[in-house]
């Protein structure tokens, strides 16, 4: 290993460990009692419906059925459905309560986001002052290298947009039928295919740039506690 790397190597391995402060860090008691019965609901939905498999099962080798055992499937077929949908209705309360409280929420999630990007930056501070500035320079340079990427193989929304009228173009000549199976077909299929495929190399060169930012806002507050 170059010395270059070996200079880099221990800030950039302690930067790589260190993620954003994760969404269930503000999960409520209030959430966890509701996600609770969601699932409940949810794996109550499930066993009745393996329940209507075992009617239709039945069906299947013995015939129709008749009287009370008919009631009891039309039953479990309601039941099945009712969970189901309770239980989306259930997981959606506590969305519906965090829009209510969108300020004390948000101002509660700034102050823990502090709290925990400061906890990072007590362990960057032990790195010298001049390897912080070198690393926030290189990821800078890396994350201007990597939106020139996404530019060069996308263009910017003009060609998302383009991505999605070349998918309602291929909807079309399906639906009306005027390509055969011959060479335009096998070139309209890989086109799209490759598009596509530049369309997700931009989203996941999107997450690393978030990455990279992440990590440049740590090395700035460490340089400020150095100050």
């Amino acid at each position: 290993m170059k010395q270059a790397n070996i200079e880099y190597a221990g800030i950039l391995e302690t930067l790589e460990a260190m993620k954003p402060l994760p969404v269930s860090a503000l999960v409520t008691r209030f959430d966890r009692i509701f996600a609770r019965a969601a699932n409940w609901l949810r794996w109550s939905g499930f066993g009745l419906f393996l329940g209507i498999l075992a009617f239709a099962a039945w069906v299947k080798v013995r015939g129709p059925l008749h009287g009370g055992w008919l009631t009891a499937a039309l039953a479990l077929c309601l039941a099945s459905m009712a969970l189901a949908m309770l239980s989306i209705v259930v997981d959606a309360i506590p969305n519906l309560v965090t829009i209510v409280r969108f300020r004390k929420v948000a101002r509660r999630r700034l102050l823990l986001e502090i709290d925990h990007d400061l906890k990072h930056t007590q362990t960057l501070v032990t790195f010298e002052r001049r390897l912080i500035e070198k690393t926030d320079k290189l990821l800078s340079i890396k994350i201007e290298r990597l939106k020139g990427h996404i530019g060069l193989a996308l263009g910017g929304a003009d060609k998302i947009a383009l991505f999605s009228l070349a998918g309602m173009g291929w909807a079309a000549l399906q639906e009306i039928h005027q390509i055969g199976l011959g060479w335009r077909h096998d070139a309209l299929i890989y086109g799209l295919a490759f598009m596509g495929g530049l369309a997700i190399g931009g989203v996941l060169l999107n997450d690393v740039i978030r990455r990279y930012s992440y990590q440049r806002d740590l090395l700035t507050l460490a340089l400020e506690r150095l100050e």
